[in-house]
Order: C-alpha cells, then sequence, then structure tokens
C-alpha cells in the first residue's frame, strides 16, 4: 500500500483563540486508523518556519522572482528539519512511492492564492525525489477558482488539479464519516469534512 502525504499551504494560526493560552477545541471523527509513517507534519506538528527575501517579489510589477522562491523554499526546509541538504529534507516526508497531495487555496485570486510559483517549486521538489507527475494531486473546492489561477502552466504535464466541488454546496467528494469540527468565529457551520480524494 501506498503511503499518502498531504502538503498544507495554509496554516491556523493560535492567534485566532480569543486569548493566548485559549486554543480552539478540535473534534475529529474518523474510522481510519493513523499511518505509521505519517507523511506531513510528521515529527514536526505546529512547527513554523518563516523565510522572508525582500526580492521574492519585484515591487510595481508584483512579478515572482522563482529563483529567490526555490532559495526561500530550501532554507525553509532547511531551518525545519536541521539537514543541511533541502533534498534530505523534504526525503524526511515525501518518498518516491508516494502519493502526494497538495490542498491549494484560490479564494482570494489573483490578489491572495497559493501563488503558482511556490506551487511549482513543491512540485519541482517532489518530481525531484522521483514523485511521478500522475501520483501528484493539487486541490481546491471550486473549479472557477482553481482554474482562474492556470497551475497548470507552472507544474509538467501529468500533474492532477482537481476541484471537489463540481456544482456549489455539492457533498458527493466528502466524506461524511471524517470530519473536524470546531468553532473558530462563532459562526454556524463547524464542520470541516475530508474529501473523498484524501
Amino acid at each position: 500500500m501506498q503511503r499518502r502525504s498531504f502538503l498544507s499551504l495554509a496554516s491556523l494560526a493560535p492567534a485566532l483563540a480569543k486569548d493566548a493560552n485559549e486554543l480552539p477545541k478540535y473534534r475529529v471523527v474518523t474510522g481510519y486508523k493513523p499511518a505509521e509513517s505519517p507523511g506531513m507534519p510528521g515529527r514536526y506538528p505546529g512547527r513554523v518556519v518563516a523565510v522572508h527575501a525582500e526580492r521574492s517579489i519585484e515591487t510595481g510589477t508584483d512579478k515572482v522572482d522563482v529563483a529567490t522562491v526555490k532559495e526561500m523554499m530550501a532554507a525553509g526546509m532547511r531551518e525545519l528539519t536541521g539537514d543541511k541538504d533541502a533534498r534530505d529534507a523534504w526525503a524526511r516526508f515525501i518518498s518516491p512511492a508516494d502519493v502526494v497531495g497538495v490542498k491549494v487555496n484560490c479564494s482570494g485570486a489573483p490578489n491572495i492564492m497559493s501563488t503558482p510559483e511556490v506551487v511549482g517549486e513543491i512540485v519541482r521538489n517532489l518530481a525531484g525525489l522521483g514523485v511521478k507527475a500522475n501520483n501528484i494531486y493539487l486541490y481546491e473546492r471550486f473549479p472557477d477558482q482553481l482554474e482562474s489561477v492556470h497551475y497548470d502552466r507552472y507544474v509538467p504535464a501529468g500533474v492532477n488539479i482537481v476541484a471537489i466541488e463540481m456544482a456549489r454546496r455539492s457533498i458527493a467528494n466528502y466524506d461524511p464519516k471524517t470530519y473536524v469540527e470546531v468553532d473558530f468565529y462563532g459562526e454556524d457551520d463547524t464542520r470541516s469534512n475530508m474529501i473523498r480524494l484524501v
């Protein structure tokens, strides 16, 4: 059986809690057992590494400097793991036989989104470890948002780019028996179901 690893490009900060000492309570419902060798975040749950470079986005044109993104990604992975080589850091999480899902966020596109150049660099690193293009999935909730970003221009042919809700509010591609409930803002709907793709 292939191990499945899932990278998330978004994280929830403890700042969402009303008080620094009061974190939201998560209720996880699932019939699945934890993997023996989990992918992300693996041995680093809740650890955040920040990387900054002034030249990553050109002021005035908003053009992303791909070489700088590559350097930043490598530096972040080395800092997270303590490895001297970024490839070794990636290999702690991913093996060539894995099926890897990358959850992107396109809801604020074109200005706020999982930047295509960053997603492209993630995919480049996965391919560098030997993960086949058809074993890599980029996924998002709504097709119109996903299509507006054009990730296909930044990743090799064969990478799967998948929208979950082909019709708005459709639950067909969600697992009704696997979900997390957490209340961040006192919202009406606090349940987030796992997608069937995962």
